[in-house]
């Protein structure tokens, strides 16, 4: 392949990823889901490992619009061990919109995390998600020292037991 070759390849692949991200933005992520080829997922996932976090962070959002289920586990791996908080709390959030109980385990070791909005966030997606088997974590979260984590723990919880 010649060299103008990979460059128009390269071009109709970030075409198709910049429509693709438009359509999601504009709610139609169903279509923009459709547009994607494997290709282009695999430079989202790709973009997950950018030196730059805000490249990773916007790649976390837009894997989240698109709902792939196979972005859970990239994403996952995000989640839990990015350098930069807001890298991993759209992940934790992307992994929520998944509608996947395969994206529960990385959410309940976000937990963990040091840092109150990733614990806030994977509440938030556990909660969307219906995780009933981290209602336990879910819980032990109710007595963090930050008042910012207790609210949305005991917010989570009581939407999972009250279902």
């Amino acid at each position: 392949m010649t060299h103008a070759g990979s460059t128009h390849q390269r071009g109709h692949c970030g075409l198709a990823v910049a429509v693709a991200f438009l359509l999601a933005l504009t709610g139609c992520s169903s279509l923009a889901s459709s547009l994607l080829t494997e290709t282009d997922q695999t430079v989202l996932h790709a973009s997950l490992s950018d030196e730059r976090a805000w490249v990773r962070e916007r790649a976390a959002i837009r894997l989240g619009d698109l709902g792939s289920r196979d972005s859970i586990g990239p994403l996952a791996v995000t989640a839990s061990s990015d350098s930069d908080r807001w890298v991993r709390v759209r992940a934790a959030e992307a992994l929520g919109r998944s509608g996947s109980p395969r994206a529960v385990p990385a959410l309940t070791r976000a937990l963990k995390d040091a840092e109150p909005d990733v614990q806030v966030a994977a509440l938030s997606a556990l909660a969307a998600l219906d995780a009933r088997s981290a209602a336990a974590d879910i819980a032990a979260l109710k007595e963090s020292e930050s008042l910012l984590v207790r609210g949305a723990a005991a917010a989570a919880h009581r939407e999972l037991t009250q279902r």
